[in-house]
């Protein structure tokens, strides 16, 4: 079943502010899968997902051309896929602010000294089973 995220109920948005790891599906130019796990921030008021990430990365270079997102995740036979159109944002208050929101939700400070961007997809489908 797919949703939109103001469909969410208490235990979607309870499963989404749970720590886990994710995976980032996003399209090579010639339409080739590009996977990778991330760490990643929900943004309820805005039905974003946040990824703080570097300049360069391949996911980066996906997003820049327009490619579609899908970040999913799963804790046993719970599990969430969530899907839209992907967006590099690098204004430095939106930069240090998705910085921030990984530092609270995973216990430190994103990893590694080069130019950060946040990648963010704007959520418009969800599936998935968490009850």
């Amino acid at each position: 079943m797919a949703i939109g995220p103001d469909q969410l109920d208490d235990a979607a948005h309870a499963f989404l502010a749970e720590r886990h790891l994710a995976s980032l599906t996003t399209t090579f130019p010639d339409g080739r899968l590009h996977v990778v796990p991330v760490a990643y921030s929900w943004v309820p008021e805005e039905a974003t997902i946040r990824i703080i990430t570097r300049v360069g990365s391949r996911k980066v270079a996906n997003a820049e051309r327009g490619a579609e997102g899908a970040l999913s995740f799963v804790d046993g036979g719970r599990w969430m896929s969530l899907h839209g159109p992907t967006a590099v944002r690098r204004e430095p208050e939106r930069v240090t602010d998705t910085s921030a929101r990984y530092t609270d939700r995973y216990g430190h400070a994103p990893r590694g000294d080069f130019e950060r961007v946040s990648l963010e997809i704007e959520v418009d489908v969800i599936r998935g089973r968490w009850g």
